[in-house]
C-alpha cells in the first residue's frame, strides 16, 4: 500500500501504438496506486492537460498528428512544468538513435526509454521521476508556507509600529483635539485612505460632535466641534458593529460623493458607546481582515484615550472645587471667627485683672485654660490666613 502523497500523483499518457500501450502497462500503473489519464493524440493532449494537471507525462515518439518532441515543445509553451518520459522505437542505425534522443533531451525529456523495454525499467524511471517530483511539490509548499509566514509577520510588525505611532500621537498631543487630529492622520496613512472623520459623544449633552475630520467637503468640515451624525455613523450607533459598505450602499446613505468604500467603526468602553471612527477610499478596494483588526485595536485605543481624558478633566475639576471650598471657609474664618476670638480673649483678660473678692483657686485654674484654648485657636486661624 502507497502513501496517499503517492496515491494522488497524476500520470498523462500520450500514447497511440498499441503495442507501446501494452509496454506502459496502464492497469500496472494504477495498481501501483497513481492516477492514470490516456491521451490517444497530442490534440487530446493539449485540450485535457490543463484540466488534468499531471504531475508526470509519458508521450510516444510516434503520434499521429504530432511528433512526441513537438508535443513536449507545445506543453512547456502551455506551462506545464513536468517531467517528460519520451517513448522511442530502437529501428533505427545507432548514430540516428543517439541523435534522436539528444534532440529528445533538448526538447524537454527527463528520460528517455527506448522500445521494447520491460515494465520494471518504466517503473524505476517513473518512482524516480515522481520522488523527485514529490519533493519539488513539498519544497514548494514549504516555501508558500514559508512566504506567508514572513508576509504575516511583516504585518504584524506594521501593525504594533501603527500602534505605537498612534501612542506616540496621544501621548505629545497637547489638546483632546490635537490628539483626535493627529490620530486620523495616522490612520489614513496606515489604511491608504484619502477622507476621514471622527464622532465623539459629549459627556453632557449625549449628542455626538464631529471631533475630527481630514479631506471633507467644506459643508461638513464646517461643522468641527458641533452636533454631527450620518447615516452610515448612525447605522453602527444602532447596530454596535463596524460596517463596510461600497458603491450602491454609500449611494443609498448619501455618502457616495467621499469615495467608493467606506469603514465605519464604533469606539466604544466595554458595552458604551462613546464615538464613531470612519475611513473613506477613492478606489473600491475593500479594507481587509487585517486592516480592520488593526482599525478596531486603534479605536480602542481611542476609546482608553477618551475615558483618561474625562476622567482626569474630572478629577480637575473635583479638586478646584474643592480649593475654592477650602478658600471660602478660610476666607469665613478670617472674618468671623477671627473677632469674636479676639473679644474672646479681651474678656477673658478682664476677668483676669485683680477684684475684690479675688477669684478662687479653681476659678483662677478655668480662666487660664480658657485663656490657652482660645490661644491655641487664634494660632490655627493664623496659620489658615498663611495659607490662603
Amino acid at each position: 500500500m502507497l502513501p496517499d502523497a503517492v496515491r494522488k500523483q497524476r500520470i498523462m499518457l500520450v500514447i497511440q501504438d498499441a503495442a507501446a500501450l501494452k509496454m506502459v502497462g496502464k492497469a500496472s500503473l494504477e495498481q501501483a496506486g497513481y492516477d492514470v489519464h490516456l491521451c490517444r493524440s497530442a490534440d487530446d493532449a493539449l485540450k485535457q492537460v490543463m484540466a488534468y494537471l499531471p504531475h508526470l507525462v509519458i508521450i510516444d515518439h510516434k503520434l499521429a498528428d504530432l511528433s512526441g518532441r513537438d508535443l513536449m515543445v507545445a506543453l512547456r509553451a502551455a506551462g506545464i512544468d513536468v517531467p517528460f518520459i519520451q517513448l522511442m522505437a530502437d529501428d533505427k542505425p545507432s548514430q540516428q538513435s543517439a541523435q534522436e534522443i539528444i534532440q529528445a533531451y533538448r526538447m524537454g525529456a527527463r528520460d528517455v526509454l527506448m522500445k521494447p523495454f520491460r515494465e520494471t525499467e518504466l517503473f524505476n524511471v517513473v518512482d524516480r521521476l515522481m520522488g523527485e517530483a514529490r519533493v519539488r511539490e513539498e519544497r514548494e509548499q514549504l516555501e508558500e508556507k514559508l512566504r506567508e509566514a514572513n508576509y504575516r509577520l511583516s504585518l504584524n510588525l506594521q501593525d504594533m509600529q501603527s500602534l505605537i505611532d498612534i501612542q506616540k500621537a496621544l501621548q505629545s498631543a497637547k489638546t483632546e483635539a490635537e490628539g483626535f487630529d493627529r490620530i486620523l492622520d495616522q490612520l489614513m496613512r496606515i489604511s491608504d485612505a484619502h477622507r476621514g472623520w471622527m464622532l465623539i459623544r459629549d459627556s453632557s449633552s449625549e449628542r455626538f460632535i464631529l471631533a475630527a475630520c481630514r479631506n471633507m467637503p467644506v459643508s461638513i468640515s464646517q461643522q468641527i466641534n458641533q452636533p454631527f451624525i450620518d447615516k452610515l455613523s448612525q447605522a453602527v450607533i444602532e447596530s454596535g458593529r463596524h460596517w463596510m459598505v461600497s458603491g450602491e450602499d454609500l449611494k443609498a446613505a448619501s455618502l457616495a460623493r467621499l469615495g467608493s468604500t467606506a469603514l465605519v467603526m464604533p469606539i466604544r468602553v466595554q458595552d458604551h458607546l462613546i464615538g464613531v471612527l470612519a475611513l473613506a477610499r477613492k478606489t473600491g478596494v475593500q479594507f481587509a481582515r487585517s486592516e480592520i483588526l488593526v482599525i478596531e485595536a486603534i479605536s480602542d485605543t481611542i476609546a482608553m484615550a477618551v475615558l483618561n481624558s474625562r476622567l482626569y478633566n474630572g478629577l480637575k475639576k473635583r479638586n478646584a472645587k474643592l480649593k475654592s471650598i477650602r478658600e471660602e471657609a478660610q476666607a469665613a474664618c478670617a472674618v468671623q471667627l477671627a473677632p469674636l476670638l479676639q473679644d474672646a480673649l479681651i474678656a477673658l483678660g478682664e476677668l483676669g485683672t485683680p477684684r475684690v473678692p479675688p477669684p478662687g483657686k479653681n476659678e483662677r485654674a478655668a480662666l487660664k485654660d480658657a485663656r490657652a484654648a482660645l490661644q491655641r485657636m487664634r494660632d490655627i486661624l493664623s496659620a489658615f490666613q498663611r495659607e490662603s
